[in-house]
C-alpha cells in the first residue's frame, strides 16, 4: 500500500492523529538537562543526536518531554516560524501543517510537521527541534543571556552586547590564544548553581562571513550556514579548547571601535540589568521572576565594559583580569 494511503486509512480513523504511535524515542541532555524526545520518524532522532548528542548529564531530574510527528506531504516549502507565548503555553508556527506548542506546566512540546522539512535538516533543527527542546529546558532550568562564555586558566568571563557587538569574533579569537570555549552567543545562566555557572554549547559557533578577513583559516573550518535567515557561517570548534559548562567571575559589556589599546571600565550594573531583561520574555510568571533574580544576582559580580578596536589587544586586557583584578 502507498503511503499516502496508509496516511488516509490513519486519518480516517484518528483525525487528529491523537493515537498515532510514537515508537522511536531517546533521552538526550541539551545543556545537561534530561529531554526525551518520541517521534515516529527514526531521522528526527538522528537529528536530535546531531543537536544534544554530545552534551552530558549534569542532573538526573524527571526528563522533559517533545513528540515530534511527521505527517503528511507539502505542497510548499514552510517560512519561517511565527511565535506567541501567553503563560505557560508558547507556540511556534510556519502554516496549518507546521507547527508545535510547549506547555511549561507539563513539561511537554509537541510538534507537527510533514516530510517535506526533512529535506532541510538545518532548518528541521533550528527551527523546530531545537526551538522546542531548549525552550523547555530553559523555561524550567535556566536563564538565557545574549552573550558569549570563554574561560582562561579557570576563570570564566560572560561577554556581552547587542547584535554585531564583536562576541562571537572575539569568543574565536580567545579560542584560538588558547582559551577555553563554552559558546560563542547563547549563554545560559543555570538558575539553582551558587558559583554563577554559564552552561552552553561548545560544539559550534557562528560567524559572520566578514570574519575571514580576520582568521583566513574560517573558510576551511566552515561546515554550514545558519538556518535563521542571518547571513552566518556555522563552525565545528574542534581543536579547541571546550567545556559545557563555567562558572563566571566577570561580566563584560563590548564596545567595538575605538581606536588605541583597548581600555576596560565599570559598567552600569542597571544598564546591564536592563539590557539582560529584554531576553526574558515567555514562560510562567514564576519562572521569570526566578530568572529576573537570577541575573540579579549575577550583577553582584564585577559588571564592566571593554572598549576596544583591535582583537589581540582586546583578549590581551581580558587575559590581564584574573591576574590583577580590577581596579577603578
Amino acid at each position: 500500500m502507498e503511503h499516502q494511503e496508509v496516511i488516509s486509512l490513519r486519518l480516517a480513523r484518528d483525525p487528529l492523529l491523537h493515537e498515532e504511535p510514537m515508537p522511536y524515542e531517546a533521552l538526550y541532555f541539551p545543556y545537561g538537562f534530561p529531554l526525551r524526545v518520541r517521534t515516529n520518524s527514526e531521522r528526527i532522532l538522528e537529528l536530535a543526536a546531531e543537536s544534544w548528542g554530545r552534551f552530558s548529564a549534569c542532573c538526573m531530574e524527571e526528563p522533559l518531554e517533545l513528540h515530534v510527528g511527521i505527517a503528511g506531504e507539502a505542497v510548499a516549502f514552510p517560512g519561517e516560524p511565527l511565535v506567541r507565548s501567553r503563560r505557560h503555553l508558547l507556540t511556534i508556527s510556519s502554516d496549518s501543517q507546521h507547527f508545535g506548542v510547549c506547555d511549561f506546566e507539563a513539561g511537554f512540546g509537541c510538534c507537527w510537521l510533514t516530510r517535506r522539512v526533512l529535506d532541510d535538516p538545518s532548518f528541521l533543527r533550528y527551527f523546530f527541534l531545537e526551538s522546542h527542546g531548549y525552550s523547555l529546558v530553559c523555561e524550567r532550568y535556566l536563564t538565557g543571556i545574549h552573550g558569549a562564555c570563554m574561560a582562561h586558566n579557570g576563570h570564566g568571563v560572560l561577554l556581552c552586547g547587542a547584535s554585531e557587538a564583536g562576541k562571537s569574533t572575539l569568543a574565536y579569537a580567545c579560542a584560538k590564544r588558547g582559551w577555553t570555549f563554552i559558546c560563542d552567543d547563547g549563554s545560559f545562566l543555570v538558575r539553582a548553581a551558587a558559583d554563577h555557572t554559564i552552561a552552553g554549547n561548545p560544539y559550534r559557533i557562528r560567524l559572520r562571513p566578514s570574519a575571514t578577513a580576520l582568521f583566513p583559516e574560517v573558510g576551511a573550518r566552515h561546515c554550514g550556514v545558519s538556518a535563521n535567515g542571518k547571513r552566518s557561517m556555522e563552525l565545528d570548534t574542534e581543536g579547541f579548547l571546550r567545556a559545557p559548562r563555567s562558572p563566571v567571575e566577570y561580566v563584560i559589556f563590548l564596545n567595538r571601535g575605538r581606536a588605541g589599546p583597548a581600555t576596560i571600565r565599570p559598567f552600569s550594573k542597571e544598564e546591564a540589568l536592563r539590557q539582560m531583561e529584554t531576553v526574558i520574555c515567555y514562560g510562567r510568571e514564576s519562572t521569570r521572576e526566578q530568572q529576573r533574580e537570577s541575573l540579579r544576582r549575577l550583577l553582584a559580580l564585577d559588571v564592566l565594559e571593554l572598549s576596544y578596536g583591535e582583537l589581540d589587544s582586546a583578549v590581551d586586557c581580558l587575559e590581564s583580569l584574573p591576574r590583577q583584578g580590577f581596579h577603578p
